[in-house]
């Protein structure tokens, strides 16, 4: 399977060997900048960004959305992964912004947890991984963060 989104606002969740559309997430009012499989533990979840300002996470099994997460500025970039804290496993959805900051929410709580800085303009590309954050930003710069939610 793979995801797709377009400039109008739509994504969806296609069959690899034929190219059905075997789900369609709710619509964006911009275009779609943000696609990611929800990793392990939360599979049948996809997360999808727009230029409208909203990251969505989308139970593709039961049709629902899980989460709902409002930005200022439009979702640039963005990615799910997990945290592990000795036995507590959080499940993240980071984004990054057009306002330059970067964003984490919980997917399992779908609250916003935490705004990181350090980027003056457009965030383009975004990076979790263990307990590190790395975001780059259309200023040229680079910024590490270490996470941590016990």
């Amino acid at each position: 399977v793979f995801l797709v989104g377009s400039k109008k606002g739509n994504s969806f969740l296609c069959n690899a060997n034929t190219g059905d559309v075997l789900a369609r997430m709710p619509s964006h009012n911009g275009s779609i900048e943000m696609l990611d499989f929800v990793q392990e533990g939360c599979e049948n979840m996809v997360a999808t960004g727009g230029t409208d300002g909203v990251a969505r996470v989308y139970d593709i099994k039961e049709h629902f959305v899980r989460g709902e997460f409002r930005h200022s500025e439009a979702v640039t970039c963005g990615q799910t992964y997990r945290v592990f804290d000795g036995e507590l496993v959080r499940n993240l959805l980071i984004t990054g912004c057009a306002d330059g900051l970067a964003r984490i929410w919980s997917i399992d709580d779908a609250v916003f947890l935490e705004k990181l800085n350090g980027i003056s303009a457009c965030v383009l590309c975004i990076k979790g991984e263990n307990n590190w954050l790395v975001a780059g930003g259309d200023d040229h710069t680079a910024v590490a963060f270490a996470i941590s939610y016990s």
